[in-house]
């Protein structure tokens, strides 16, 4: 229970305070029972899904695909320039939601760290791997602190899965990634 709130709390303080984006899902409010383990944040309705589900249900066309690709970077420059910065730490498909608009936004900052600004020093520890295996940059996968690189490895797998409609190492179990990886 102390995990949820401590989790549940920590994204939407990082959340709740980034400033008005484009690339960047708004924060509308919260709902928390934690005597039932119930949390949610709210945020608008997209309608078109994920970046995945958006392209595979529209058959887009490279100069769409990079656009909404565009996007996302945008976004992620837009996190790593605040003061202090932010590092997402979990993109993937399913966190970049298309909206009505047809503009990518991101979503689940529930491992974004927050940084002193110059040297993008970690404020907190997150204990034990947490994260999408599929999408970590090799130092995180042997336990680097996640930061403004490791969003961008993760970001070019994001481009390469929107381009190529190919989830890296997708026929695999999660735990054989990470053990071959680790090798």
């Amino acid at each position: 229970m102390l995990e949820l709130k401590r989790a549940f709390t920590k994204e939407m303080l990082v959340w709740s305070q980034l400033k008005e984006h484009p690339g960047i899902a708004k924060f509308l409010g919260f709902y928390a029972d934690f005597q039932r383990a119930e949390a949610w944040l709210l945020s608008p309705w997209e309608p078109n899904g994920n970046i995945s589900e958006f392209i595979e249900a529209h058959n887009l066309e490279v100069p769409e695909k990079l656009s909404l690709v565009y996007d996302t970077i945008d976004a992620l420059a837009f996190l790593h320039q605040l003061d202090p910065p932010v590092c997402h730490g979990d993109i993937k498909s399913p966190n970049v939601l298309v909206g009505a608009d047809y503009k990518a936004r991101l979503c689940d900052f529930g491992l974004a760290c927050l940084y002193e600004d110059s040297g993008f020093k970690r404020l907190e520890t997150l204990t034990g791997f947490k994260g999408s295996i599929r999408w970590c940059s090799p130092e995180i996968i042997d336990g680097a602190p996640r930061g403004p690189t490791s969003d961008v490895y993760a970001w070019a797998w994001l481009v390469w899965e929107v381009r190529t409609f190919i989830v890296l190492w997708m026929a695999l179990d999660s735990s054989l990634i990470f053990t071959n990886c680790r090798l």
